[in-house]
């Protein structure tokens, strides 16, 4: 839940001053490195990998509507044929990640395309 501060009156709950600092918003989160989560102990981190998968998520979301507002329709074909591109330059990495973009688009194009990139290989 985002709470928001009045501008005038009282002080909100959602607030807190810190001596000497102004105030912030209680829910901001400190910046915390990924790479300092075996540091902690195993319940942080697997809080880490779930946000690291809710970041990779958000982010093939985001890739898969941008094309989709481009091209409509044939979004799901063009991500598969960068997908094939990156294969063929020998990018595994990368063809994989367009191979899941096309999944969030269309899965059925996506499985012939797995086929395709297994045949490849």
């Amino acid at each position: 839940m985002l709470r928001f501060a009045p501008r005038y009156g009282m002080i909100s709950p959602c607030l807190r001053r810190p001596a000497g600092r102004p105030a912030q918003a209680a829910n901001d989160n400190p910046a915390w490195s990924l790479q300092a989560a075996p540091d902690y102990p195993s319940p942080v981190r697997a809080m880490a990998g779930r946000l690291a998968n809710r970041l990779e998520e958000d982010a093939l979301l985001a890739q898969a509507l941008r094309l989709f507002a481009s091209h409509g329709h044939a979004a799901a074909g063009h991500a598969a044929r960068a997908a094939t591109r990156a294969a063929i330059a020998g990018d595994s990495e990368e063809a994989d990640w367009w191979a899941q973009v096309c999944h969030t688009l269309d899965r059925r194009k996506a499985q012939a395309l797995r086929r395709e990139l297994a045949g490849l290989a």
